[in-house]
């Protein structure tokens, strides 16, 4: 999930940089990365919590 969340937040960086998205779209763009990358870090979290119990 990192890996991928480092491609496209690069990807959205290069299309910001051409005029491609607005400012709006940036801001939740950027906030749904983060909130995507933070449930893939919590699953990540629960799959080795369970792991371990058994």
């Amino acid at each position: 999930v990192d890996v991928l969340e480092r491609k496209l937040k690069g990807a959205h960086i290069k299309r910001m940089k051409e005029g491609l998205c607005n400012p709006e779209a940036d801001q939740i763009f950027i906030e749904t990365l983060r909130n995507l990358e933070r449930i893939g870090d919590h699953a990540d979290n629960i799959a080795y919590d369970v792991l371990m119990d058994t």
